[in-house]
């Protein structure tokens, strides 16, 4: 069976849910170089009738909280990718 690396596991703790720390989550996509994804600086966070959430690049919203939100979403990307893995 495999399981998340520990430190890998810790960091996702630390990015998921509301409550994330904005500053953590920045630090992480700069020390990754994944800022470049985000090429466009408006983004737009809508819900469907089932509560799905849906993120887009919008020509005249900027909401920071969609910028963390995608920021959040490319480092779990990162994130999860087979040599972040142990087998147990």
């Amino acid at each position: 069976m495999k399981t998340l690396k520990p430190e890998i596991r810790s960091i996702l703790d630390k990015i998921k849910g509301v409550n994330a720390d904005e500053d953590f989550v920045k630090s992480e996509v700069e020390k990754r170089n994944l800022k470049k994804e985000i090429h466009r600086s408006n983004y737009e966070i809508s819900y469907d009738i089932l509560g799905r959430c849906f993120i887009s690049a919008h020509l005249s919203t900027k909401s920071s909280t969609a910028e963390i939100a995608v920021m959040k979403w490319l480092l779990t990307c990162d994130l999860l990718i087979d040599e972040n893995y142990i087998e147990e």
